[in-house]
């Protein structure tokens, strides 16, 4: 494709390949057992402020993620991102169990790195390993989430 006439949805498109393709080369010696991908409108979360609107990022958010999306410079970047990770983790668990956004947590490491944690609420609980890449521009957040299973 010409750069020159690639719109923002092509370099999402072309965004969301590479995160998939680099999760994929760190699947080895495991089997994948479900593939998820979700994308938010920022603005959903832009016409929501925070403060008028405690108990809706209460229902889907822990407080360390509510703190650490408010600490960022563009709060409804990452609310979206954030969002797009837990839907994408819930679409990759597919009918594994009965799994909401609520009981997916999205952690980020000390090197930036985002981990899934699911709550102790999740029945059956999984004996799954989730790999998770998200991201966002200003108009959308965006993950691609893949869960595996132990080989053997």
């Amino acid at each position: 494709m010409n750069p020159a006439l690639a719109t923002p949805r092509d370099h999402l498109d072309q965004h969301l390949d590479q995160h998939l393709r680099q999760m994929l080369t760190r699947c080895r010696a495991r089997a994948i057992v479900g593939i998820g991908v979700d994308i938010e409108d920022v603005s959903s979360f832009a016409t929501l402020p925070y403060a008028a609107h405690q108990p809706f990022y209460a229902r889907l958010f822990t407080a360390a993620e509510v703190a650490y999306c408010l600490g960022c410079a563009a709060p409804a970047e990452h609310f979206a991102a954030r969002f797009a990770a837990k839907e994408a983790v819930v679409k990759a668990c597919g009918g594994l169990a009965a799994l909401t956004p609520a009981h997916v947590e999205i952690i980020r490491q000390p090197a930036g790195a985002p981990l899934v944690r699911l709550s102790a609420e999740v029945m059956p609980p999984l004996p799954l390993e989730m790999l998770v890449s998200l991201g966002h521009t200003a108009d959308c957040g965006y993950a691609v989430a893949v869960a595996l299973a132990a080989c053997g």
